[in-house]
């Protein structure tokens, strides 16, 4: 019987040491459970930087850097705490994330042209629809113009009419001696 005691006494003493061990790594989870939840805080906090600022585009532009400059920190956290395997990823992640910033750079360089040449040709525009302003003007004043010429004209048919009216009476009198 003192041999099973032995027996069972050192399989407990194993499975305590084993619970010590699992308590220990399971602490071990939870730090690093905490560890990422704080890390998601921080990329949870730059995506709500990122949609506030959606409303203008060059200041959205410059937050969009300043976001992936505190992922790029947040990757290079994160792979102080990560084993070799997770590291390369995070490697592949912040190259990624420096072609990003400077595509953006080089979106902001085009847009920034594109604006430019808009704003150009909307001057260009405006020039032009002002011109086409001052000769509808022109041409408006043109026919009024000629309308109170062309009433002014017609006003006089009737008193020619009566002139030749009369004259022919005067002519077709004399030519009948009435005159």
């Amino acid at each position: 019987m003192s041999e099973l005691m032995d027996e069972l006494k050192s399989n407990l003493e194993d499975s305590s040491q084993s619970l010590e061990k699992l308590i220990s790594e399971i602490q071990a989870m939870a730090d690093s459970e905490k560890e990422f939840s704080e890390l998601k805080g921080s990329i949870g906090d730059a995506a709500k930087a990122l949609s506030s600022n959606a409303t203008k585009y060059e200041e959205f532009l410059s937050e969009l850097k300043t976001s992936n400059q505190k992922f790029s920190e947040t990757l290079s956290t994160l792979k102080s705490l990560e084993p070799k395997e997770i590291k390369d990823g995070l490697d592949n992640l912040h190259k990624s994330s420096k072609t990003l910033n400077s595509n953006i750079e080089k979106i902001e360089s085009v847009s920034s042209d594109i604006l430019r040449a808009i704003n150009t040709q909307s001057q260009a525009t405006e020039k032009e629809s002002e011109n086409v302003r001052e000769l509808l003007n022109v041409q408006a004043q043109m026919l009024m113009d000629l309308e109170k010429r062309i009433k002014s004209r017609t006003a006089l048919v009737p008193l020619i009419f009566l002139g030749m009216l009369a004259l022919t009476g005067a002519i077709g009198g004399r030519i009948l001696g009435f005159i």
